[in-house]
């Protein structure tokens, strides 16, 4: 059996106990409300963990830079770099000489058209402009490449800050600061806006439901009303065993409100086959 198998049997029997063994098909479908995403945020880099900024149950948003690895010779690195990009003397230089053998070569032209210089002189003025325009091609060529090693120190340095590749809220936080990381996440972050709501209808259901139609969700909590949701896929086979097929829901939660993880109920209304 494949994990997506597995995972659906124990779904199954998870719901199906806490109904009692005996769900009342006929009003309401047993669901679990679920995160529309985990994430276990590690490092693309070995290093030490230098600080972790958030905790387990603080919400974070995408691109919130949530932890540092010790970063001392990257940021040294960059710092080196970006000293070579300001430092423009070079080009300053290469190209004064550049124009003053610009200058040279054009003054050798015309004294050579009046017969005041040999041919030797106003060739040595050529090669002179020639060596000065080379050198200042190198000049711009080093430029160049120090912004493309100032660019590859900066990303080096920013592979070692982490930040949350999605909006969620923080629910483990594996390792503290002072620790090696190497495969080992750091975090984990579950994206609870919107939440999954996933629902074991029985067979008589099958071919009963659209996608995109809305549904009445209630968690199973105190204080908790009916939520409206959206059918976002609906299976195409059933499960043998148990004669039920699985349809997922999309449940807004712009507040937070609903933790994932809680059980809840669809109701069936007057659907047909109820």
């Amino acid at each position: 059996m494949d994990t997506r198998g597995k995972s659906f049997t124990v779904l199954v029997i998870a719901l199906i106990a806490a109904w009692g063994g005996n769900p009342a098909w006929a009003e309401s479908l047993p669901c679990v409300i679920e995160p529309t995403a985990t994430v276990e945020l590690g490092s693309p880099v070995t290093g030490i963990l230098d600080a972790v900024s958030v905790e387990r149950g603080d919400a974070v948003k995408k691109g919130q830079i949530v932890a540092r690895l010790a970063a001392e010779v990257e940021r040294k690195t960059v710092d080196l770099a970006a000293l070579r990009v300001n430092d423009i003397s070079e080009i300053q230089s290469a190209v004064a000489a550049a124009e003053h053998a610009k200058r040279e070569k054009n003054r050798a032209v015309l004294l050579f058209r009046k017969k005041l210089i040999s041919k030797q002189d106003l060739d040595k003025a050529v090669t002179e402009e020639i060596l000065a325009r080379t050198q200042l091609d190198q000049a711009r060529e080093n430029l160049s490449q120090s912004k493309q090693e100032l660019k590859l120190a900066r990303a080096r340095l920013n592979q070692r800050i982490l930040r949350s590749p999605i909006d969620g809220i923080v629910t483990e936080r594996y390792l503290s600061p002072g620790n090696r990381i190497q495969d080992q996440p750091i975090l984990r972050i579950a994206k609870v806006d919107p939440l999954r709501v996933e629902v074991i209808a029985p067979a008589k259901y099958f071919n009963r439901f659209e996608k995109g139609e809305k549904v009445e969700v209630t968690p199973e909590l105190p204080g908790f009303e009916p939520r409206e949701a959206r059918i976002i896929i609906i299976d195409k086979t059933l499960d043998a065993a148990s004669n039920t097929f699985r349809v997922t829901l999309e449940l807004d939660n712009p507040d937070q409100s609903i933790p994932a993880g809680a059980r809840c109920t669809v109701d069936m209304g007057d659907k047909p086959g109820s």
